[in-house]
C-alpha cells in the first residue's frame, strides 16, 4: 500500500509539473499573437482605411467637377467655375483634388506611375475646363465648341477610373493580407487554447483514474483484510522458513471434518518441498490437487515475493470430482447396458493403431431389430438389449482370450480380441458365444429369441488408421447382414474391392446425376390381341467413363442411398418430355410407361413431382403410367391408398411390375385402383418348355381378367412364347421378340418403320 501511494504522488507530481509549463508555454502564445492582431489592425485604422477613403474622395471631386461644369453650360452662371464665397465651385474642387494627390503621393510611394497619371489628368481637365469657361464667357459662344470640351473633360475623367482602381486594388490587398494574417493569428491562439484545453481534460482523466485507483486499492485493502475471516475455505499463512503464521476459522472447520487439529494436516504431502521448490523457481503461483482422509483437496499457492510469505488456499472439491467422474462415466458407457460405448471404442482404437497393438475388431449386431420393435415396441426392445449385453459380456469373459466388450448403437455391440487370430479362431469365437446366447432370452416382457451377424476385421492387415478399420468391419457385417441367417464375415481384400466400387460406383452415380449423364431407352409394347404398338416401358442406361454399368448394380446402390430420388426425379421429368415429343410428332395414343421405386414412392413429394412434370411437359396424364412393385404395397396400406388414389384421380395408369414374384396379395388387387398387372419375366423365360410355368401364367392372366386388369407380359423372346400367350388371353407384351430398348431417336424411326400411324 506504502509503494502504491508513494507510485502515485510521483505520478501527480509529474503531472502537475507538465500542465504548468504547458500552461506557461500557452501564455506566451496567446500574448505574441494578440500582439501581432493589435498591431496589424492599429495599421489598418491608421493607415489603409484612410487612404481608402481619399481615393474615393478624389473619385467624388471629380465627378463633382464634371456635374458643376454641366450646370455651368446648361445655366451660363460663371460663378459655378470661378472662385466666390460660394465655395462649391471648379476651381475649389480642382484645388481640393490637388491636395488630395499630393496625400495620396506620399502614401503610394512605390506606385508613382498612377498618381503621376492622375496629375496629368487633373491639368487636362482644368485647361479643358478653362477653355470651357472662356468660350462660355465670350459675346458669341461656340455651343458646339462647349459641347465638345464637355465630352473631353468626361471622357478624362472616365481615363482617371483604372487609376484609381488600380490603387483602391492595392489598398485592399493590403487590407486582405492584413485580414488573412489576423485570421491566422486568431486560429493559432484558438487551436492551441483548444489543444490546451483538450491536455487539461486528458489530465484530469488520468488523475481521476490514478486517484481512482488509489481509492479502489485503499478499498480492497480494507476488503481484502476480511476476506480470509469470511472466507467459507480454508486460508493459511506461512513464513519463509515454512511456519504457519495464520489460519481462519474455514481451516478448523476443516480440521474438525477430519478430526485433528493441526492446520498442517490440511496441506499436500511433503508441502515443505513443494514450497521450497516454488521459491527456488521464483513461481508466484502452483496449483496442486490431493487426498486427505476421504476428501479431494485443491490448494492454491502464492508465493508474495515481497512480503516473503505463503498464502495457501484449499477447496474441497470432493463433490465436483465425483460428479466429473459421474459425466466421464456416461460419457464413455452405454445408458442401458452399462458396457463401454462407441465414444470409448474410438478412443481405445487409437491407443491401440497408435502403440501398434495388434488385434482384431468385430461388430456384432442383433439381426432385424426393427421388425423386433415394431412387434414388441420400444420398450421390450430396449429391455431385450440389456439383458442380451448382460449375457453377452457373460459369453465373451468365458472365451480363453483377452478382451474388451462396447455396445455402438441400440443393437450393434463391438469386441476387440487381442492379439494376431486368423478367421478360423473367429468364426469359432463368434460360434461360442453364439451357443452362449442362442436360448430364449427372459424379460419383463417375456421371452425372447435373437439372432446374430458377426463382421471382423484384423489389425493392421484390414487398416492403418481406426476410420479404415471402422469401414472395414462394417463392410463386413453388412455383407453378414445380406445372408438369411446369423452368419460370421471375416474381411477380405475382395470385400474390400467391393466396398470401394460401391463407393466409386457412388460417388460416378452422383455426378452423373448432377451432370444429367444418363440416358434414357424405351421398349415399345406391342398389343397382342389388335396387333399394334400401345406404348413403351422407360428404361435408364448409364455409361460411366465408357463401360455401360447394369441397372441391376446402379439402381439398389441409388435406392439405399437415396440417390434414387433425385435420379427418379429426372427420369419422371424427361419421360414427359419424351412423351411431348411424341404428341408433337402425332403418336396421341401411345403411353409412356416408367418404373417407380418403393422409397422414390414413399417421398413426401413424390405425387407433387409426378403433377408438375405431368403438366410441365403439357401432356395429358392418361398418357403416363407408373409401374409400381410389390414392394411399394407392403406396410402401410392405408397410405398407399390414398397415394395411388389421389394419382388415380389425376388421370395417371398405374400398373403393378414384376406380379407374382413378391407378396402377391389377392386383397391389395380388389383395395388398389390399378390398370394393369405386368407378369414377370421369371415366369416367360422357359414358358414353352415348363408347364408350371404355363399354369402361374394362366392363373394371373385369368385372374386379371376376372378383376378387369390388362395383362402384359415382359422378356418375350421366342414366337413359341407369343403363341402360348396369345392362346391364353394375354393382352400385350414386351420384349426381345418384339424389340429391344431403344434410344429416343432410334425409337421414332422404329415408329416409322412398323408404319405406325400418328393422330
Amino acid at each position: 500500500m506504502e509503494k502504491l501511494t508513494h507510485s502515485i504522488k510521483a505520478r501527480t507530481q509529474t503531472v502537475f509539473a507538465i500542465v504548468v509549463v504547458a500552461g506557461l508555454i500557452l501564455s506566451y502564445i496567446v500574448f505574441w499573437s494578440a500582439s501581432q492582431v493589435k498591431k496589424t489592425t492599429q495599421e489598418l485604422v491608421d493607415k489603409q482605411i484612410p487612404v481608402y477613403q481619399l481615393v474615393a474622395q478624389f473619385s467624388a471631386n471629380l465627378v463633382e467637377q464634371e456635374r458643376l461644369l454641366y450646370e455651368y453650360y446648361a445655366t451660363d452662371d460663371p460663378y459655378l467655375y470661378l472662385a466666390n464665397n460660394w465655395q462649391n465651385n471648379f476651381t475649389s474642387q480642382s484645388e481640393k483634388n490637388k491636395k488630395l494627390l499630393q496625400d495620396l503621393k506620399q502614401h503610394f510611394v512605390h506606385n508613382n506611375t498612377e498618381i503621376n497619371h492622375l496629375y496629368t489628368s487633373l491639368t487636362q481637365i482644368a485647361h479643358e475646363a478653362n477653355a470651357l469657361h472662356d468660350n462660355m464667357a465670350s459675346t458669341q459662344t461656340d455651343w458646339d465648341l462647349a459641347r465638345e470640351s464637355l465630352s473631353k473633360i468626361a471622357e478624362l475623367r472616365i481615363n482617371t477610373l483604372p487609376s484609381l482602381d488600380k490603387l483602391s486594388n492595392e489598398i485592399r490587398q493590403a487590407v486582405a493580407q492584413a485580414y488573412t494574417q489576423n485570421e491566422t493569428k486568431l486560429d493559432t491562439s484558438l487551436i492551441t487554447v483548444l489543444s490546451y484545453s483538450f491536455f487539461i481534460l486528458i489530465v484530469a482523466f488520468v488523475m481521476a483514474r490514478i486517484l481512482s485507483r488509489y481509492f479502489v486499492a485503499s478499498a480492497q485493502g480494507k476488503r481484502l483484510s476480511l476476506f480470509p475471516i469470511a472466507n467459507p475455505n480454508p486460508v493459511i499463512s506461512l513464513s519463509r522458513d515454512l511456519k504457519i503464521t495464520y489460519h481462519n476459522p474455514a481451516t478448523d472447520d476443516l480440521l474438525e471434518q477430519i478430526q485433528t487439529q493441526h492446520p498442517a494436516s490440511l496441506l499436500p504431502v511433503n508441502y515443505q518441498n513443494k514450497l521450497t521448490c516454488l521459491m527456488a523457481e521464483q513461481c508466484t503461483y502452483r496449483q496442486v490437487e490431493y487426498q486427505v482422509a476421504n476428501m479431494t483437496l485443491l490448494a492454491d499457492i502464492h508465493w508474495h515475493k515481497d512480503e516473503q510469505e505463503f498464502d495457501i488456499y484449499i477447496q474441497n472439491i470432493t463433490q465436483q470430482v465425483l460428479a466429473k467422474q459421474r459425466l466421464e462415466y456416461q460419457a464413455y458407457h452405454d445408458r442401458a447396458s452399462g458396457l463401454n460405448n462407441n465414444y470409448k471404442l474410438l478412443e481405445v482404437l487409437q491407443e491401440l493403431v497408435d502403440s501398434q497393438v495388434e488385434f482384431a475388431l468385430g461388430m456384432i449386431e442383433v439381426r432385424h431389430f426393427n421388425q423386433l420393435i415394431a412387434g414388441q415396441g420400444m420398450e421390450a426392445s430396449l429391455a431385450l438389449v440389456k439383458s442380451f449385453a448382460q449375457r453377452l459380456n457373460t459369453a465373451v469373459a468365458k472365451c480363453n482370450c483377452e478382451h474388451q466388450l462396447y455396445h455402438v448403437s441400440q443393437n450393434v455391440f463391438s469386441v476387440l480380441v487381442m492379439g494376431t487370430h486368423d478367421a478360423g479362431y473367429l468364426a469359432h469365437l463368434c460360434k461360442q458365444i453364439e451357443e452362449q446366447v442362442e436360448a430364449p432370452i427372459e424379460t419383463d416382457f417375456g421371452e425372447l429369441k435373437i439372432e446374430l451377424d458377426f463382421g471382423f476385421c484384423q489389425y493392421p492387415n484390414h487398416g492403418h488408421d481406426k476410420h479404415a478399420l471402422l469401414k472395414h468391419v462394417r463392410a463386413a457385417l453388412d455383407e453378414a447382414i445380406q445372408k438369411p441367417h446369423s452368419t460370421f464375415v471375416f474381411y477380405t481384400d475382395r470385400l474390400g474391392e467391393q466396398l470401394e466400387y460401391r463407393l466409386k460406383l457412388q460417388r460416378d452415380l452422383d455426378k452423373a446425376i448432377e451432370d444429367h449423364n444418363l440416358q434414357l431407352n424405351f421398349q415399345p409394347q406391342f398389343d397382342i390381341q389388335a396387333r399394334r404398338i400401345i406404348g413403351m416401358e422407360t428404361l435408364i442406361r448409364w455409361n460411366n467413363h465408357g463401360n455401360w454399368v447394369s441397372p441391376a448394380d446402379f439402381i439398389p446402390l441409388a435406392e439405399q442411398t437415396g440417390q434414387i430420388i433425385d435420379l427418379g426425379r429426372w427420369i419422371l421429368m424427361e419421360a414427359c418430355l419424351f412423351c411431348s415429343q411424341l404428341f408433337d410428332k402425332g403418336y396421341r395414343d401411345l403411353v409412356v410407361a416408367i418404373n417407380i421405386s418403393p422409397r422414390q414412392f414413399q417421398h413426401p413429394d413424390f405425387i407433387t413431382s409426378v403433377k408438375q412434370a405431368i403438366n410441365l411437359a403439357e401432356i395429358p396424364a392418361s398418357s403416363i403410367e407408373l409401374e409400381i412393385t410389390e414392394g411399394v404395397i407392403l406396410g402401410n396400406e392405408q397410405d398407399t391408398i390414398h397415394a395411388l388414389q389421389t394419382l388415380k384421380d389425376f388421370g395417371v395408369m398405374l400398373s403393378i411390375d414384376d406380379f407374382g414374384t413378391g407378396y402377391s396379395s389377392l386383397s391389395y388387387l380388389k383395395q388398389f385402383p390399378l390398370d394393369k398387372l405386368k407378369i414377370d419375366q421369371a415366369f416367360i423365360r422357359q414358358l414353352e418348355q415348363n408347364e408350371q410355368d404355363q399354369a402361374i401364367v394362366r392363373t394371373i392372366i385369368d385372374l386379371g381378367q376376372n378383376l378387369n386388369l390388362t395383362l402384359i407380359a415382359e422378356g418375350v423372346e421366342k414366337s413359341e412364347q407369343l403363341t402360348l400367350l396369345q392362346q391364353m388371353g394375354c393382352h400385350e407384351i414386351q420384349g426381345y421378340y418384339f424389340s429391344r430398348p431403344l434410344p429416343a431417336d432410334h425409337l421414332l424411326q422404329f415408329l416409322q418403320q412398323n408404319n405406325i400411324q400418328s393422330a
